[in-house]
């Protein structure tokens, strides 16, 4: 049969039969319950991982606030909770020590791998390394098919097959790195390294805070040493008769305050180039020896050895260790003798050297320099002390630095504090988890309660971060800044800060604050210094007395004729009448554990902005301390 052509000779193709096909169903579409199901099912799996994370953060800042000067609880909750939260096998953490990375902390490891870490080396070779040198979050999917990772011999033992490394970055430099591995090739994700990103921030802070902490605290007992230590060479200078007696006093107590075990004197020859060690003149029977091997040596001036350098150069010289001098003389007996540190000081008359203290230690004693500076002043006052007999100046000329040595002893006390203060959003924190928790439990969920129960979170995580930033702020050394202050803003400030305190010894508080006070011109973290070791004071003074109530008053006020006027008064015992003349002198003192320099350097900081300072009798019991300030226009005046 011949096909029919279309006008134009091209053939019509043959039309095909259509079969009848069986109609397609459509799938059925879900139902509206059954979607809210899915995306409350959703939801609910967020809410856990986010509650589980925030559960474990607050735990985290918990233990933080509570294990004082001991990092490892805290780097190794970091590391059990990044471990559990992204369902890893193990976990570790390195920390950065003169250049090499070296095993903290770990979780679900094997001991044999424990036992194998050594440090380790910024390089590609490692995930340690990779993370340090790259600053950035490393993955390794399967190690083992990773030509340039070098430790597969570990890795075999430990298990690990896909891992990440996350840098504990502080100011832009690495400070450790956090290790999580799986043992099986199942690659991160990345919700999984925003939590231990997360958390490593959480790390970087608890090791500031140690850091901080422990900081302070060598710096408050070196404050306290080198306060006994002047302290106590004023008291010998009084009864003093002769200089071979209050020399050899002071060689006893510089070698127990610098931490050292034996000491001996040194003396330049008169008229000469030579200084020689005095014989008998030294402390620390067990170096016998080692002083009569000193005596049979004279030193010139030229000579590189510890009393000759330090009278060369008539400065102190703190040698932290020993072995370090090998080009020096004399230091080979020394060491042979046991000792290993050492701290050599001239002292001072008239640009003069007089005698030189050589004192050594049998461990090696980190450099102080609270305690360098206190060795030195000692050094130059000594001299005068000896020969004009002029104690009282030698306490002045000391004054401007133990007023920041004091200082530190001040902020010990807010340190105290600070776990207290910590702990109250903590416990809103928690709470709060567990209400959200029970208001997702419900059937149906309550989901609305439980949104606004984490914002609740946020925001007392928020108050936590900001009472931590307070109390930093209020540590810094070198913050000299003279701004417009508002007296009663300081107050409040203040009365946050001691809340703890007034809790613990069931102190009430009154406030009578004038509004619309004028402001008054100071560095703003002495002032809160002022206020606070006042306020402190008042708390104290208040713990023995029973039968009346304790109130501790706070009161701002107009002062005639252009000043502003702070009181805090207590309802404690008063002060003695014998002692209200001197309760303001430097190293007077009515507490038993006092170092009599608080009130010293209160006034001291309100004088310095032109303020005065004094105290009267309460109104019914205890005291009232005031100062008062001028305010801003009139000293512009």
């Amino acid at each position: 049969m011949k096909r029919r052509s279309r006008a134009g000779g091209e053939p019509v193709k043959p039309r095909r039969r259509k079969h009848a096909s069986p109609k397609r169903q459509k799938a059925p579409r879900r139902s509206a319950a059954a979607q809210s199901e899915t995306t409350i099912g959703r939801l609910t799996r967020e809410r856990d991982e986010l509650l589980e994370q925030q559960t474990a953060t607050a735990n985290l800042l918990e233990i933080i606030s509570s294990s004082k000067f001991d990092l490892q609880p805290v780097l190794q909750t970091v590391v059990n909770a990044a471990v559990r939260l992204c369902r890893a096998t193990s976990g570790e953490i390195f920390r950065l020590d003169k250049g090499l990375y070296r095993f903290e902390v770990g979780c679900n490891l094997d001991p044999r791998y424990v036992q194998r870490q050594k440090p380790i080396v910024p390089g590609p070779g490692t995930m340690v390394g990779r993370a340090a040198t790259s600053r950035h979050v490393e993955k390794i999917d399967d190690l083992l098919s990773d030509p340039s990772y070098t430790l597969k011999e570990d890795a075999k033992i430990g298990g690990a097959r896909s891992m990440i490394g996350v840098p504990l970055m502080r100011e832009g430099e690495p400070i450790g790195v956090i290790i999580l591995s799986r043992h099986r090739v199942e690659p991160f994700t990345e919700r999984e390294i925003k939590v231990v990103t997360a958390f490593a921030n959480q790390a970087v802070i608890a090791i500031g805070v140690r850091e901080r902490e422990s900081q302070m605290g060598r710096q408050a007992r070196s404050a306290e040493q080198a306060l006994e230590l002047l302290a106590g060479v004023s008291k010998a200078a009084s009864v003093a008769t002769d200089l071979h007696t209050l020399a050899l006093d002071c060689l006893a107590q510089s070698v127990k305050a610098a931490g050292c075990q034996f000491g001996q004197l040194w003396r330049p020859v008169a008229d000469g180039d030579l200084i020689r060690c005095i014989a008998n003149d030294y402390f620390g029977d067990q170096f016998a020896a080692f002083h009569f091997l000193s005596i049979k040596k004279s030193w010139k001036k030229a000579d590189k050895s510890l009393p000759a350098v330090a009278w060369r150069n008539r400065t102190p010289l703190w040698v932290e260790d020993l072995a370090s001098l090998n080009d020096f003389i004399g230091v080979e007996k020394a060491q042979a003798s046991g000792l290993k540190s050492s701290l050599t000081v001239p002292i001072m008359i008239d640009d003069e050297v007089f005698a030189v203290f050589e004192m050594y230690s049998t461990h090696l004693l980190p450099f102080n320099q609270t305690m360098m500076a206190a060795v030195a002043k000692l050094g130059r006052l000594l001299g005068d002390i000896l020969v004009r007999k002029r104690s009282d100046l030698a306490l002045r000329a000391a004054h401007s630095e133990l007023a920041r040595v004091s200082q530190f002893s001040a902020m010990g006390v807010m340190t105290a504090s600070i776990g207290h203060e910590i702990r109250q959003p903590l416990a809103a924190i928690v709470t709060g988890a567990h209400a959200g928790l029970r208001w997702i439990s419900r059937s149906p969920p309550n989901v609305d309660e439980a949104r606004q129960t984490l914002k609740n979170i946020v925001q007392e995580g928020q108050r936590a971060s900001e009472i931590l930033d307070t109390i930093r702020a209020m540590f810094k050394r070198d913050s000299k800044e003279v701004v417009a202050i508002d007296v009663n803003g300081l107050v409040s400030d203040v009365l946050e800060l001691v809340q703890s305190e007034l809790r613990k010894q069931k102190v009430s508080v009154r406030t009578e604050l004038t509004d619309h006070l004028p402001e008054v011109s100071g560095n703003r973290i002495q002032l809160q210094q002022v206020v606070l070791n006042l306020a402190i004071n008042a708390i104290e003074a208040m713990g023995a007395i029973t039968g009346r109530e304790r109130v501790l008053r706070l009161k701002t006020a107009l002062h005639q004729p252009d000043g502003v006027l702070v009181t805090v008064e207590d309802t404690g015992p008063g002060i003695d009448s014998k002692d209200v003349e001197r309760i303001f002198d430097a190293l007077f003192t009515t507490k038993s554990k006092g170092m009599g320099m608080g009130l010293s350097i209160c006034r001291s900081i309100i004088e310095a902005y032109h303020g005065r300072l004094w105290v009267s009798p309460g109104v019914e019991h205890g005291s009232a301390f005031h100062f008062v300030l001028p305010a801003m226009a009139a000293e512009a005046q």
